[in-house]
């Protein structure tokens, strides 16, 4: 199974990942976050674990949406989703690796 780790803010993330607290398979994160946006974080991540797969999270519009797919597998959830909608995202994320 998945162990998840939250984190308040992207700062807290990345300096848990750097402490080695924790050695993410995936990156859930929605496109709005306090101090550093999703983007922002997924930047830092992927310059980190360029292979991470990262999964975003928006209640934006689609089409105001915009992802990269540099480094690892990416994909965008919009909000609202079912349960079963993201453990299916997850999946399909993992199983590029």
């Amino acid at each position: 199974g998945l162990q998840p780790h939250c984190h308040a803010d992207g700062d807290s993330a990345l300096a848990a990942l750097d402490r080695g607290d924790c050695e993410p398979a995936l990156a859930l994160l929605d496109i709005l976050m306090p101090v550093m946006d999703g983007h922002e974080l997924a930047d830092a991540l992927r310059q980190r674990r360029p292979q991470l797969p990262i999964l975003f999270v928006s209640g934006f519009s689609p089409r105001r949406v915009s992802i990269s797919d540099e480094g690892g597998p990416t994909a965008l959830l919009h909000k609202p989703f079912r349960p079963q909608q993201l453990l299916e995202q997850i999946r399909l994320l993992l199983e590029q690796v």
